[in-house]
């Protein structure tokens, strides 16, 4: 969804924060330079030997180490390789898009391919908990963000 310069009212869209403090900036790795990024991805850690800069990627997997989800900024609609971007981390709340009904409180894995959300099955990782429902599919819903390491 793209900010309007003169919306002056909060209105939910993808990768907004809600509520919560534990956000970090961090740098957009990919090996291909063209991969490109949205606020409410879910990222991963990347292995990184230069100190004090922490890098994510996007996951390939279900079953990956998510750790947070990328931040809506009103000024990038996206980001690119090597790009600065805000992540929230653990407890915080963020919108995220629905691949098909949820429940409040139901524990959400990721679907990389669509960059939805949808109830947990089997093993794969939780990466949050629904704090509202979602009626159907592209819904957004407020997410509490739950990594587990």
């Amino acid at each position: 969804m793209t900010l309007d310069q003169n919306q002056f009212a909060i209105i939910p869209s993808v990768g907004r924060l809600m509520t919560g403090e534990n956000v970090k900036t961090c740098e957009f790795y990919d090996s291909t330079d063209t991969t490109t990024i949205y606020p409410g991805e879910f990222v991963k850690m990347y292995s990184s030997t230069n100190p004090g800069v922490t890098k994510v990627q996007k996951g390939s997997a279900a079953t990956d180490k998510y750790v947070g989800v990328v931040l809506q900024n009103a000024l990038k609609e996206y980001y690119e390789v090597g790009d600065k971007m805000d992540v929230a981390f653990g407890f915080c709340e963020v919108m995220a898009t629905a691949s098909a009904a949820i429940t409040a409180g139901d524990s959400l894995q990721y679907d990389y391919a669509t960059s939805k959300v949808l109830t947990k099955t089997a093993s794969n990782t939780v990466v949050a908990m629904a704090m509202e429902n979602a009626d159907a599919a592209d819904d957004l819903v407020r997410v509490l963000v739950q990594t587990n390491f």
